[in-house]
């Protein structure tokens, strides 16, 4: 996909480019004769509270035949990122590759790691993507030339039909966009298109443009209170106005959260039913009889039951970074011919220590202690330290040690319990040993 230049708005009634347009008369450029139609099937994708939208960012997927292509472009349609989804075998890969095509909604995992899934990670987080827009386009391209008889930009003319969120129709788009080297000469293409008659500049994007046809606004969700209160406004009118945006917040996350799309659903969904419980406590006596009183209940038994699973939820995504910050976890991604080495500093009795016929790394599960501390009746004894992340990682770096001695400092260190975990620096001990300790 190329770097868009300028968007045009063809205003015909009819819809159609008159031939005069294409040809450029009066200047010194040249049209070719355009191309044969392409018929593509585009997926504009977001997540529910329109991260990218609001970040300027747009992902289109473009089908064409059995290929697609996964492309992150900025709101003036410049390419960020872009990857190629699905491809016949041999085409378009090097390595003839053949990737699966995703399905929406889904997560960033189920992007393969690159670029784009690079850029998307920091705006998109633990949020899904799912489908905002779908529709259909026939395109049809001419290339442009200037005296030299050379290529200089190239001229596409978008008829589009919205299938999704609703049918519509949009007005046909002219894109130019430049080739490398030539884009002052395109840019007069762009100026000569915009003086002819029935050519506007384009004052939406591509998704903007779809998602007006369907009768739908970009960015229609926030999980914010966001509504208009007047100092004269009544106290009733104005809880009625509040209570109704939490309402309508809640009921737009219950779909997501009863088919798990991602975590984010059910977070929302939950700050929307804290939110009407302060807010029928605080001020639910302007409401009409007792309807304060009635709900009330209603929405702490909503609270109360979604509280598990969300509590599960939040111990997930901080999971990762839970266990990387274990000792075993260090450790364990160590190579195999490294686990060893560690053993001439394990001290008497450990799981790994001599005469236990175990491997000291990884630890088991039992012995584990979270970083600097200890667990009552386990590894390491009390009065002793677990090695550092940094001292499994020097030794698991270094190379096997060419020669092999004894390691005096932690066999002495094994009889005055194993304070070789406290030694001035244990990751020249552990790489400069290879076997244990005494033999």
């Amino acid at each position: 996909m190329q770097n868009v230049l300028r968007q045009f708005v063809l205003n015909g009634e009819d819809g159609s480019l008159p031939d005069q347009v294409l040809k450029l008369p009066g200047s010194a450029f040249a049209a070719s004769e355009p191309s044969r139609s392409v018929t593509l099937r585009r997926l504009w994708l977001d997540t529910f509270d329109w991260r990218l939208y609001r970040s300027g960012l747009a992902l289109e997927q473009v089908s064409r035949g059995g290929a697609a292509e996964l492309v992150l472009t900025g709101r003036d349609g410049q390419v960020i990122a872009a990857d190629h989804l699905v491809t016949p075998h041999g085409g378009g890969r090097k390595d003839g590759a053949r990737r699966s095509r995703p399905a929406w909604p889904g997560l960033l995992d189920t992007l393969p790691l690159g670029p784009l899934r690079d850029h998307l990670g920091p705006v998109v987080g633990v949020r899904a993507l799912l489908p905002v827009a779908r529709a259909v386009s026939v395109v049809r391209g001419t290339r442009v030339l200037n005296s030299d008889e050379k290529t200089i930009a190239r001229i596409t003319v978008d008829r589009m039909s919205v299938t999704y969120p609703a049918a519509g129709s949009v007005p046909p788009r002219l894109v130019v966009s430049a080739l490398r080297g030539y884009g002052a000469q395109a840019l007069r293409v762009a100026d000569l298109l915009a003086a002819e008659p029935g050519v506007a500049e384009a004052g939406q994007s591509g998704l903007e443009a779809v998602l007006a046809a369907a009768g739908r606004r970009p960015g229609d969700y926030t999980g914010k209170v966001d509504v208009k209160l007047t100092p004269r406004m009544p106290a009733a009118v104005a809880m009625t106005t509040v209570l109704t945006a939490l309402f309508d917040t809640l009921t737009a996350n219950v779909n997501g959260t009863v088919r798990d799309i991602d975590t984010e659903f059910l977070h929302d969904l939950r700050v929307a039913v804290r939110r009407t419980r302060s807010a029928l406590k605080l001020t639910g006596d302007v409401l009409p009889g007792d309807m304060a009183a009635r709900f009330r209940p209603e929405f702490k038994w909503l609270g109360d039951l979604t509280t598990p699973t969300r509590d599960l939820d939040v111990y997930l995504l901080g999971y990762a970074g839970m266990a990387a910050g274990l000792v075993a976890a260090w450790c364990a991604a160590a190579p195999q011919r490294t686990r060893n080495w560690p053993a001439a500093c394990v001290p008497p009795g450990s799981p790994g220590s001599a005469g236990t016929g175990r491997t000291p790394w990884p630890m088991p599960t039992a012995a584990r202690a979270p970083p600097g501390g200890t667990r009552s009746g386990g590894w390491p004894p009390t009065g002793s330290a677990a090695p550092t992340g940094a001292c499994c990682a020097t030794a698991a770096r270094s190379p096997p040690p060419r020669r092999r001695k004894a390691c005096t400092t932690c066999a002495s260190a094994a009889r005055n319990s194993g304070t070789c975990w406290n030694s001035s620096d244990p990751c020249t001990i552990l790489a400069s040993t290879g076997r244990r300790s005494g033999s």
